[in-house]
């Protein structure tokens, strides 16, 4: 199906963080995707209630209009992102973060200003580049890897069944995450496509549970 490979995702990413810091390099801090996608995107960014929709955002492409619970109706033009309410109310930002990081990657891969919109491209196919390019804004490879050197991790981090952690290593992925502005989870699933992370037995995982918890025999 057409769109873009992962490479290509990644290396637009790339791109485009280099362009906004004006710099090969990207420094290793959260990016500030407000200022990022107000500034260097001048997009419109607003907040309705979209839970009647099921979405958490939604991008304008073109001049429209949005039916709110209330009866009343929002005039949308190109450039206008909305958020969920539903999001002000989590108590970490992370997935607002990705939410706006992912309506940014829809401005940028599928309004001409990369590439045109391609129609053979499905909604589900759109959504998932989307997804992807989010993540390669708010976790670049070379920020995430720069990150982990600096809490000085040796080797990779032990992944157990279902997605287990020691707590000491629980507490490191806490503290990137919080550094980098995003979801425990979002890191997880980009510090494993990195290749930090290796698999390890639950066998493994209650034995050094009982030593690090001290309750051992």
């Amino acid at each position: 199906m057409p769109g873009y490979s992962k490479q290509q995702l990644e290396d637009i990413s790339r791109r485009v963080l280099t362009d906004y810091y004006k710099s090969e390099y990207i420094p290793a801090i959260a990016l500030d995707i407000f200022r990022f996608a107000q500034e260097y995107l001048h997009l419109r960014v607003w907040y309705a209630d979209l839970r009647c929709r099921g979405l958490l955002g939604l991008t304008a492409y073109a001049e429209t209009a949005l039916d709110l619970p209330d009866g009343r109706m929002l005039a949308l033009r190109p450039g206008d992102v909305i958020l969920s309410t539903d999001l002000l109310e989590d108590m970490h930002p992370g997935r607002l973060h990705f939410t706006l990081a992912h309506e940014c990657a829809h401005q940028i891969l599928h309004t001409g200003s990369v590439r045109g919109k391609n129609e053979e491209t499905s909604p589900k196919k759109t959504e998932s580049e989307a997804d992807r390019f989010a993540a390669f804004l708010l976790m670049p490879k070379e920020v995430v890897d720069e990150k982990w050197k600096r809490m000085g991790l040796r080797g990779k981090l032990r992944l157990y069944p279902g997605d287990n952690l020691l707590f000491r290593e629980r507490m490191l992925l806490r503290s990137v995450a919080d550094q980098l502005g995003v979801s425990v989870r979002a890191l997880l699933i980009r510090t494993r496509e990195l290749g930090w992370t290796e698999e390890r037995s639950m066998t493994e995982y209650y034995r050094l549970s009982e030593e690090e918890y001290c309750l051992g025999g």
